[in-house]
């Protein structure tokens, strides 16, 4: 089994998805602290004046040590119409699949919860549908999983694919740092790095703004167009003098 690993983002780009595409299973990592300006609950699009801005779902203040897990939604903001109206550019410049996005949009945010990271779920979940690719999940916080072990960054994600009898863990490029080789191929488990390849299409701008959110993609992609995307990339390991899996696409990888 192919297993994959991260945070819950808010409508994450679309390397995200091409990670998610390419394993059999993926944990939802929401018991790690949750960051302030970071990604799990922000991304940007671009604005009616070609300029690039952030969308968000705005969350209660809480200590620094807060996880994921218990973040939780601020009622001081309707976030679900700030988005919605954020998108106006793609109207403007008649993005070709601007209604069926914003179809999407109205029924996605049909879920409830004052906790971001069942909404984040869900989102995923709803874009994975909406593309045309299979989100198996489990969330990291209901699995009971013992991790006892876990000493360092790059050991979560060692003793979660021992737990899961996963024979091959694939993550992001950032994570090259962090996950020790060896300790990977003493566990019987391969270790690859996912290395996303951005194709650029018409944004109606110049020039093009690489690594937008999802929704961007959408607006301008069928899913089909977005499905052939996703198989864009390469695997590569952090073996000691180690060359690329896969010069080539990952078409034909998962």
């Amino acid at each position: 089994m192919k297993l994959g690993i991260n945070q819950p983002y808010l409508f994450p780009y679309i390397g995200y998805f091409q990670l998610i595409n390419a394993v059999d299973h993926w944990i939802v990592f929401d018991t790690c602290q949750f960051i302030w300006q970071g990604w799990v609950n922000r991304n940007k699009i671009i604005r009616p004046n070609g300029a690039v801005e952030y969308i968000r779902i705005n969350v209660r203040k809480c200590p620094r040590e807060t996880l994921i897990q218990d973040i939780l939604i601020s009622t001081d903001v309707d976030w679900r119409n700030q988005i919605l109206r954020s998108l106006d550019y793609y109207k403007l410049v008649k993005a070709p699949y601007y209604q069926n996005v914003m179809n999407f949009l109205t029924e996605a945010f049909r879920f409830e919860s004052e906790r971001l990271s069942p909404v984040l779920v869900h989102l995923l979940q709803s874009t994975c549908n909406y593309i045309g690719i299979p989100f198996r999940h489990s969330v990291l916080s209901e699995m009971n999983l013992n991790l006892e072990n876990v000493h360092g960054p790059g050991e979560w994600a060692l003793e979660m694919s021992k737990a899961m009898k996963a024979d091959t863990y694939i993550n992001a490029p950032g994570g090259k740092a962090f996950h020790d080789y060896n300790q990977f191929k003493e566990a019987g488990i391969n270790l690859f790095f996912i290395e996303p390849e951005i194709t650029p299409y018409d944004q109606k701008k110049t020039p093009f703004e690489p690594g937008l959110s999802i929704l961007d993609v959408m607006m301008f992609n069928s899913p089909e167009e977005i499905r052939e995307m996703l198989t864009r990339y390469t695997l590569s390991t952090n073996e000691p003098m180690n060359v690329p899996v896969d010069s080539g696409s990952g078409r034909g990888q998962q």
